[in-house]
This record gives structure tokens, sequence and C-alpha cells, in this order.
């Protein structure tokens, strides 16, 4: 049987093999641009500077929600009956509206010790550059999904002029 081409020192394939063997273990072959790509997704992730929190303003403006919403709780305890059901759901609207504003939300995190997310009640904060940066994105997507959504349109009231059935004048 002769020698296998693999086997052959002089052989392309040995000489790769060989090659991969040399690299370090740390280090996968070909993956020099994704490696690249991962750095620069990690800046993104870079810890953020931590906001002066407003407390005393905070806790205040929660103190005077929670007692609007105690009040609109008692209205709604006092509603019973199926005559009232009606206004019963209002003030349960407007009870989770007042706990779904974004400055009562900030209200409660700066009170329990965390990060505004809508940006109330932060005295002094410093810009974050990497914050423009994807705004732009989600106004550029926008943009291209419009046009799509417009020949969508476009089209169907088209297909509906179209019938398969034969017309009156075929009969």
């Amino acid at each position: 049987f002769g020698s296998s081409p693999a086997l052959d020192t002089g052989s392309p394939f040995t000489s790769f093999v060989g090659n991969m063997a040399e690299v370090a273990d740390d280090r996968v072959v070909g993956m020099k641009e994704a490696l690249k790509q991962a750095q620069e997704g990690m800046k993104l992730f870079k810890a953020e500077e931590v906001a002066e929190v407003d407390v005393e303003a905070a806790s205040k403006f929660k103190e005077e929600m929670d007692a609007k919403i105690t009040a609109l709780e008692a209205e709604a305890a006092a509603l019973t009956g199926k005559e009232n059901k009606k206004l019963r759901q209002e003030k349960d609207k407007e009870k989770t509206n007042l706990k779904n504003d974004k400055q009562y939300i900030d209200a409660c995190k700066a009170v329990k010790g965390l990060q505004p997310a809508h940006g109330f009640f932060v005295k002094t904060r410093a810009p974050k550059a990497a914050a423009v940066v994807p705004a732009a994105a989600p106004a550029a997507v926008e943009s291209e999904v419009k046009p799509q959504a417009d020949s969508k349109e476009k089209s169907r009231p088209a297909a509906k002029k179209e019938s398969a059935g034969l017309s009156r004048a075929e009969k």
C-alpha cells in the first residue's frame, strides 16, 4: 500500500496541522475579526457614572402620589353594587395611571436608592456619548419600514379588483 499523502511531511495538510498545533491554546485560528468586534461591543458596557439623585423631592412626590392613590382606593371601596361598577373601574384606571406615571416610577426608585430610569429627580448627570448613537439608529429603521408598509397598502386594493370567477358578461 504506499504512503498516505496525509502522513507525508511535505504535504500541505500536514503543514497546516502543524501550524494549528503551534498556535496558543487561548486563541482560535480565524477569529481575529470576531474578537475585535467583541472588544468594541464591550466598550458599550462601561460603567455609567452614577447620577446624583434628589431623594427629598422624590420622597415628597411619592408621598403625595401615595395619598392620592389611597384616596382613590377608598372612593372605589365606597362604591359598591352593580350600578357603581363603571365608576369603580374608572377609579381603578386612575389609580393605575398614577402608578404607571414615569415620574412616580422614578420617585419610587429614588427612594429605594436606585437610579431613576426616566431622568426625573436627578440633580446632576454627565452626558453619555453612547446614548446618542442608538437614538439615531431607530429613526433610520422606522424610515425604512414605512415605505414597505405603503407599498403593501397600495397592492391590496389592486388585488381586490381582480376576481377569480366568471364575470356577468362571460355568463
